[in-house]
């Protein structure tokens, strides 16, 4: 038997921040909300809890090495799991933030709301603890 949980933990990025992530954009930055954006955690483990997986699902376009390696650390200190048994995937929208730390810089062609990319990213962590904590607080069999 296999045991399940879920959450989801709300990651939308602050009205202002950079998110040109296509070229035919005529604005740079989020002008407001229209959806929120979330991060989706399901956690498994086996009967005997010896085998456990994480998959987490973004409201993102893309994310770079940086981020997922982000994603995975707040996941392997949040519960004792093997790296190899978290699988991350993105949905790809294009109204979502730039793809990681290095949009900070603007790339040369972003110049508005690249303050707020790292602020964004460093609030990771948290919040996917959070999701893991609430995913596996949830499990049923």
């Amino acid at each position: 038997m296999i045991k399940v949980g879920t959450s989801r933990v709300d990651i939308t990025p602050p009205i202002g921040m950079a998110h040109a992530n296509w070229g035919s954009s005529v604005h740079q930055v989020a002008e407001g909300i229209d959806m929120p954006m979330y991060c989706y955690a399901m956690y498994l483990e086996s009967e005997s809890s010896k085998n456990k997986v994480v998959i987490l699902d973004f409201d993102l376009c893309i994310i770079d090495d940086e981020i997922d390696t982000m994603i995975r650390d707040s996941v392997v200190s949040s519960i004792d799991i093997a790296r190899e048994n978290i699988r991350i995937s993105v949905s790809h929208t294009h109204a979502g933030p730039p793809y990681g730390r290095d949009d900070s810089s603007g790339g040369g062609w972003i110049t508005e709301g690249v303050d707020l990319i790292n602020p964004y990213y460093d609030s990771f962590p948290e919040k996917i603890s959070k999701a893991i904590d609430e995913a596996v607080g949830s499990v049923v069999d």
